[in-house]
């Protein structure tokens, strides 16, 4: 810890809403990060930092955190082992946003209701910055979101391939309907073409021959007697 000053230790508010925590002996409120990327933060001694820890899961759960250069000695130094696996703000931001199937389980393990609110709060940023989350991703995070609500801890949601393919952006879309829409005018323009020839082509004539058969004389003797000579 020698590198860090124990009565100064900057705990950091990542979360779009505010956070708060007791111990025995005070309440301290984190005011909202405006963005989501620059967290609000109060300065802490050590002392006060392990009291919240004894009192609330918020650093075991990623709620609050600590600066990158200080995390490790932290979170050592309050006894959490595992801290590598706490999923953070921005690791769930970068799932949502390209979702594959071993992040979207890291969500779906997330078995408390108030943590899982990071998870709501993300899909809503994201959203407002414009980004088309794919159905199956919005549909998975809204049914994990009812399943906590109905205190499931252990989420019964399967995943498959269908879940994480790629989707085309509103702007691939309207760009895709315009190609199409010029190609059907285009189309609809070389009918009219079309027919605007055949309608003025000259007819074809067609000269029918007929076959003059000339009569020949016959060559068949006729019967009967013979005329008078005079």
């Amino acid at each position: 810890m020698s590198s860090l000053d124990l009565n100064n230790i900057n705990v950091l508010n990542y979360n779009q809403n505010e956070i708060y925590v007791e111990t025995n002996n005070n309440r301290y409120k984190f005011v909202a990060s405006k963005d989501g990327v620059r967290p609000s933060f109060l300065s802490m001694s050590i002392n006060e930092v392990k009291a919240i820890n004894s009192n609330t899961n918020a650093f075991e759960l990623g709620m609050l955190t600590f600066e990158d250069e200080y995390k490790e000695e932290l979170y050592r130094e309050l006894h959490i082992h595992n801290w590598e696996d706490i999923i953070t703000n921005e690791q769930i931001y970068d799932i949502i946003k390209n979702p594959t199937i071993e992040g979207l389980e890291r969500l779906l393990a997330i078995d408390n209701s108030t943590n899982f609110e990071r998870v709501r709060a993300t899909k809503l940023r994201l959203l407002d910055e414009g980004f088309d989350i794919s159905t199956n991703v919005r549909t998975i995070i809204d049914r994990r979101f009812k399943e906590l609500q109905d205190r499931q801890r252990v989420t019964t949601i399967s995943l498959g391939e269908k879940d994480v393919a790629p989707t085309a952006s509103s702007k691939e879309v309207q760009e895709l309907s315009e190609q199409n829409a010029a190609l059907q005018a285009q189309l609809d323009e070389m009918r009219k073409m079309l027919e605007l020839i055949t309608k003025n082509q000259a007819p074809v004539m067609t000269e029918t021959v007929n076959e003059e058969v000339e009569a020949k004389p016959s060559t068949t003797a006729k019967r009967g007697r013979p005329p008078k000579k005079n």
